[in-house]
């Protein structure tokens, strides 16, 4: 299936999509297409993720505000794919496991000290 973007957009065979933010990475595996959003400082959004399968949007990041409601919580500035799932960085290094079907954090890999 084609996938392309520019800025804010993204195509996914005919289907279009206007996301919130601009795109900063794709990763396609198979039929499914995950996207990271780069978040402007000024805002306070961390579900910056999302998974889409076959042209269809099938989730957004779960929360890490309510997953983890007691810590100074950034959106995500990398993705990779990982065993078990999706890989999530955020600025201060932290890695989470996300359910590449699902988009729900599956646990936290690393911690600041």
């Amino acid at each position: 299936m084609n996938r392309q973007h520019e800025g804010n957009i993204l195509t996914i065979g005919d289907a279009s999509f206007e996301m919130p933010f601009n795109i900063r990475k794709v990763i396609e595996e198979g039929s499914l297409t995950f996207v990271l959003l780069s978040i402007p400082a000024s805002e306070k959004e961390t579900r910056n993720v999302y998974g889409f399968c076959d042209g269809k949007k099938i989730w957004q990041v779960e929360s890490l505000n309510d997953k983890y409601p007691d810590r100074k919580n950034l959106p995500f500035e990398d993705i990779r794919q990982a065993e078990g799932g999706l890989l999530g960085r955020d600025f201060y290094g932290r890695q989470y496991l996300i359910d590449s079907m699902t988009g729900k954090i599956i646990q936290q890999l690393t911690s600041v000290k």
